[in-house]
């Protein structure tokens, strides 16, 4: 695109120039001068167009950002599961008096009428 209207402002300058030429109302030095400012305003196009595509990149990056602050879902907070409440009693007290214990039928008592309380 940019081959294209540099080639179309080079052309037009000189047609232009040998046009004012062959009326007589202006010099060659002049017509020079109209075809080296058709060179940068080539190049200064280029650069203004570069310019406008970085700037139109950066700012959709700051939109994005924004979009990131302010749509960005976050996950909730760690909550520690509570424990459940057990139909156990809070209090309680085991009284085992003369337990006697053997391991087989055949076998002797191992313990023998053994008594206690725990709280």
């Amino acid at each position: 695109m940019t081959d294209i209207f540099s080639v179309v402002t080079i052309a037009s300058a000189g047609y232009f120039g040998v046009l004012s030429h062959s009326m007589g109302s202006s010099t060659s030095s002049l017509i020079g001068l109209a075809l080296v400012w058709a060179l940068q305003i080539n190049s200064i196009l280029s650069f203004t167009l570069r310019m406008m595509a970085d700037t139109e990149s950066n700012m959709n990056a700051v939109v994005r950002l924004y979009e990131y602050i302010d749509n960005n879902p976050v996950e909730k907070d760690f909550e520690e599961p509570k424990p459940k409440k057990s139909p156990w009693p809070n209090h309680g007290v085991f009284d085992i008096k003369d337990i006697s214990y053997k391991y087989r039928p055949e076998l002797p008592f191992v313990i023998k009428k053994i008594s206690f309380d725990i709280k």
